[in-house]
C-alpha cells in the first residue's frame, strides 16, 4: 500500500479522494454502511491505497467517533492517505452531493400537494417501511451491542425515558458514555497501563445545535432521530413530526449519507442555503476534529479498554433510542393514534372491556410493513428500491 501511494503525487491523491467520495455519494444510497462499502472497493481494490479489508477492520474505531459513519470513513482513508489535507478533502466530498441535491429538493419540497390523498398514502407507505427499517438494523445490532441484563435493561429503560417521558436523549447518551467511559477506565487500571490522549441569533443556534447533534452522534443518522424530536419538534417547534418524518423519508432515498441529507434539508428549512451548509458543517466537524485526534495514536486507540467501554456503554442507548424512533414511526404509519398504552395495561391486570379510543390498525399499511421488514432483512432488495416501492403501495392502499 505504501509503494502504490508513494508513486502518486500529494496533489494527484487530493484530486481522486475528493473525485471518488464524490461519485461515491452521488451515486451510492442507503446511508454510511453502503459508503463504506463502496469506498472499500475503489481505495483497496482498485486503487490500492489501503490494505485489503483495512476499512472494515476499522470498524470500531470509526463507530466509537462520534458523528456519521460515512464521514469518519471519509476522514479516515483522506487521514491515511493524504494527511489533514485528505481527510478534509474527502469529508467535504462525501457531504457535497446531499448539500446540492437536497438543497435542489427542498426548492420543490413546498410544492407537493399534501392534501392528496395519494401523496399522503405515498408519505405512509415510506414511513412504514422506515418502521420496518429500523426494526431490521435493530435486529441486526442486538447480538453485537447487548451483552447480559446490564445491555438488555439500559436498552429497556432509554425506551421507556425517551417515549414515556420524553427524557432528552442528549443526557440518556451522556450517562451511557460516562458509565462505558468508567468500565473502560476500570479495566485500563487493571491492566496498568496509562492511555492519554432566518437571523444571525438563529443561524449561530443552528450551528450550535449541529455541533451537539454531531457529538452525540454515534454510527448511522438514525440515531440522531430521537435527538431531533427533542429538539427541534418538541422544543424550538420549528417542525412538526409529520414534517421531520417526511423529511426523514426523503433523506433515506437521496443521494449520500442520510445523517447529512437530514441536516440539510432542516438547515435550509430555517435558513436557506446558508442555513443548510451551517448544519451540515456543524454535523460533521465534532467528526472531523475527534478522528484527528484518533488517528494520530491510532494503535493505542483501537486496543484501548476505554475505547471498548465506552462502546458498550453507548450501544444499548443507542438500540433503545432507535427502538424508541420505531414506535414513533409505527404512530404515524401503521397505526392510526398513539398506542393505548393505559388501556393495555387494564388488559394486563384481567380489566377485560370494550375499546373506545382513536386507535386503529391501518390495514393498507400492515402488507407493507412486513413486505418491506422481509425484504430488507432478507437483503432481497436496496434500500432505495423498497422505499420507492412502500411509497407507490401506499398511495395505492393508504389513502386517507
Amino acid at each position: 500500500m505504501e509503494s502504490e501511494l508513494a508513486n502518486v503525487p500529494f496533489g494527484k491523491r487530493i484530486r481522486l479522494l475528493f473525485w471518488n467520495f464524490f461519485k461515491i455519494a452521488l451515486f451510492v444510497v442507503g446511508g454510511g454502511y453502503a459508503i463504506i462499502l463502496a469506498a472499500e472497493e475503489i481505495f483497496v481494490r482498485k486503487l490500492r491505497w489501503l490494505k485489503d479489508g483495512e476499512l472494515l477492520e476499522m470498524l470500531t474505531v470509526i463507530q466509537a467517533i462520534p458523528g456519521l459513519t460515512a464521514g469518519n470513513a471519509a476522514i479516515y482513508v483522506g487521514y491515511r492517505t493524504a494527511g489533514q489535507w485528505g481527510a478534509l478533502a474527502a469529508l467535504v466530498a462525501v457531504a457535497l452531493p446531499s448539500y446540492i441535491i437536497i438543497c435542489l429538493v427542498s426548492l420543490g419540497f413546498g410544492v407537493i400537494p399534501m392534501e392528496n390523498l395519494y401523496v399522503q398514502g405515498a408519505f405512509i407507505g415510506v414511513r412504514t417501511a422506515l418502521s420496518a427499517l429500523t426494526i431490521v438494523a435493530i435486529v441486526r445490532l442486538w447480538p453485537k451491542v447487548i451483552r447480559g441484563a446490564i445491555g438488555l435493561g439500559a436498552a429497556l429503560f432509554t425506551i421507556e425515558a425517551v417515549y414515556f417521558y420524553a427524557v432528552n436523549p442528549a443526557i440518556l447518551l451522556g450517562a451511557g458514555i460516562a458509565v462505558g467511559t468508567a468500565h473502560g477506565i476500570r479495566q485500563q487500571l487493571r491492566k496498568n497501563t496509562v492511555n492519554t490522549e432566518s437571523g444571525m441569533a438563529e443561524i449561530i443556534t443552528l450551528f450550535l445545535l449541529f455541533c451537539w447533534f454531531g457529538l452525540l452522534c454515534f454510527g448511522g443518522g438514525s440515531a440522531l432521530m430521537p435527538l431531533y424530536i427533542q429538539e427541534l419538534v418538541d422544543s424550538r417547534h420549528w417542525l412538526t413530526l409529520h414534517e421531520l418524518s417526511d423529511f426523514a423519508a426523503i433523506s433515506q432515498v437521496t443521494p449520500g449519507p442520510i445523517g447529512v441529507n437530514l441536516a440539510t434539508f432542516l438547515g435550509f428549512r430555517q435558513g436557506g442555503y446558508f442555513g443548510a451548509l451551517i448544519c451540515t458543517i456543524g454535523l460533521l466537524l465534532p467528526s472531523y476534529l475527534l478522528m484527528q485526534l484518533a488517528l494520530r495514536s491510532l494503535a493505542r486507540w483501537e486496543e484501548s479498554p476505554v475505547v471498548r467501554g465506552i462502546m458498550d456503554g453507548i450501544g444499548p442507548v443507542t438500540i433503545g433510542l432507535m427502538a424508541a424512533t420505531t414506535v414513533i414511526y409505527l404512530e404515524l404509519s401503521l397505526f392510526t393514534a398513539p398506542l393505548p398504552w393505559a388501556y393495555l395495561t387494564e388488559l394486563a391486570t384481567g380489566k377485560l372491556e370494550a375499546y373506545h379510543g382513536p386507535f386503529r390498525l391501518c390495514l393498507g399499511a400492515l402488507p407493507i410493513f412486513l413486505l418491506s421488514g422481509w425484504v430488507l432483512y432478507r437483503n432481497k432488495c436496496s434500500i432505495m428500491v423498497t422505499i420507492f416501492g412502500s411509497a407507490a403501495l401506499g398511495a395505492l392502499l393508504c389513502r386517507i
